[in-house]
């Protein structure tokens, strides 16, 4: 539903922009931003504290975990494919040159790491200043209590993720940057490891 709503506003903003009706189109873009901004929340909504000694019920994707109070939370700074056919999915394989079934075969990969991480462990979840996207998913970064894992970071070195847009990840910025770099100099981790068959 969303994302017709979005290609809605895009057309909109094509056609006003092929007809030269460039304030419209800044009204238009302003509205849109605007509507996104209002969507997302902010750090007042959620009580921090409960989130600082939490159980993950199910790792849902590699990138996405469902805790004991039922919320789903996704990993800042993490992407890994999706293991299921959807929209995304196709778009990854679109951008990135590889086959559907491998990015699922990726996807399933990631998926097992992450379960094998973190599933029915007890967590430690740190926000930045924006806790969840528009469609109330919770963003953050996870600390396995008890192994001084940071478990973001670890996806990361592993190799499970392709860089991603940091611009969430306002603490940790530089670490992922850094990371990333690390496994494309080694030419190690699973993500380059099928880019490589593409």
């Amino acid at each position: 539903m969303a994302m017709k709503s979005i290609i809605k506003s895009l057309i909109v903003i094509l056609v006003l922009l092929n007809s030269g009706m460039f304030l419209a189109y800044a009204e238009a873009t302003a509205f849109i931003l605007a509507r996104n901004e209002r969507s997302v929340s902010s750090g007042s909504d959620i009580n921090k504290e409960q989130y600082y000694n939490i159980q993950v019920k199910e790792v849902l994707e590699g990138d996405t975990l469902l805790l004991e109070n039922g919320k789903q939370l996704k990993l800042l700074g993490v992407d890994t494919p999706e293991n299921q056919k959807c929209t995304k999915l196709l778009s990854d394989a679109k951008l990135s040159g590889i086959q559907t079934e491998v990015l699922e075969v990726m996807a399933n990969e990631a998926l097992q790491f992450t379960r094998n991480m973190v599933e029915g462990k007890r967590i430690c979840v740190e926000f930045e200043e924006t806790q969840a996207d528009r469609y109330g998913t919770l963003l953050g970064y996870v600390y396995i209590i008890g192994e001084d894992v940071f478990l973001n970071a670890e996806i990361i070195k592993q190799g499970y993720t392709p860089l991603v847009n940091l611009a969430l990840c306002l603490r940790y910025q530089d670490l992922f940057k850094e990371l990333h770099e690390d496994i494309v100099s080694k030419s190690s981790g699973v993500w380059k490891q099928w880019m490589e068959i593409k």
